[in-house]
């Protein structure tokens, strides 16, 4: 799986605080995913994690599709099998909506506890599954 590394998480804001290159579209999907996450009471750890998931995904594209075109959106949620089922298009590729979707069924609901947990003890994110923009960040 890689070596883990361990990210620094700096004072101010989560996306402030990464200072890789990213276009101000991602720069502005970034900040639609702490904005969302934040108003739902995860932690600056919590949010990096969602943004460097969010980046792995689609790299913070909201229009990004994959599967197939089953899979749509920020994180990438999956129609007809995962968080996105029963979702038009149109609802996946909203960054709100998409944010608020993934924060709904997966990383609030009791599936998400091992998210939360892992992050919350500052878990390691093996660098295989990072591009090179994010390794700048840790």
């Amino acid at each position: 799986l890689g070596e883990p590394v361990r990210a620094k998480i700096r004072p101010g804001g989560v996306v402030e605080a990464i200072t890789m290159r990213l276009s101000s579209a991602q720069k502005n999907a970034a900040a639609v995913i702490e904005r969302e996450m934040a108003m739902a009471g995860l932690s600056a750890s919590e949010i990096a994690a969602a943004i460097v998931n969010a980046y792995a995904e689609s790299r913070l594209n909201p229009d990004a599709v994959g599967d197939g075109g089953h899979s749509i959106g920020l994180f990438q949620l999956n129609h007809p099998w995962g968080a996105g089922k029963d979702m038009s298009v149109q609802a996946r590729r909203d960054p709100v909506i998409n944010t608020q979707t993934i924060l709904k069924r997966e990383v609030l609901s009791r599936g998400g506890r091992n998210f939360r947990q892992a992050a919350a003890n500052g878990a390691s994110i093996p660098v295989k599954f990072l591009s090179s923009p994010f390794r700048a960040f840790l």
